[in-house]
């Protein structure tokens, strides 16, 4: 696994499961400056805002009676961008939703024109 940055200030780093191909593993994709680092489990991926193509969000939430008609279930971060000619997608899925709206708010400050609507992460 390739050596992630040292967090400075300024930095948005969190634990989370990445895949870019076929298994999740554990990584930290951060948010320095005008730069988002995803240290997949087979890559390390530096993007610049400019090279960022969209990110999209799949909610698999769903409310529970046991949790009190909470919403419960993972929300996932699709991340395509382009390298050289081709488009890739990566994906990040948090352990909680604290740490999903943290990045999700990190992501909106980044590059606002990558979202068309803003969602609302619960954080219970």
């Amino acid at each position: 696994m390739a050596n992630m940055p040292d967090s400075a200030a300024g930095s948005f780093k969190v634990e989370a499961l990445c895949t870019i191909s076929n298994a999740y593993a554990t990584c930290h994709p951060q948010i320095n400056g005008d730069r988002l680092i995803i240290n997949f489990p087979s890559e390390l991926v530096v993007l610049d805002k400019d090279e960022v193509k969209s990110i999209d969000l799949y909610d698999s939430r769903r409310r529970e009676f046991i949790r009190f008609f909470k919403k419960t279930g993972d929300i996932d971060f699709a991340i395509s961008f382009l390298e050289g000619k081709e488009t890739r997608t990566g994906f990040i899925r948090f352990k909680n939703n604290r740490s999903a709206r943290k990045f999700y708010n990190r992501l909106v400050e980044y590059n606002p024109a990558l979202f068309k609507s803003s969602i609302n992460i619960e954080v219970y």
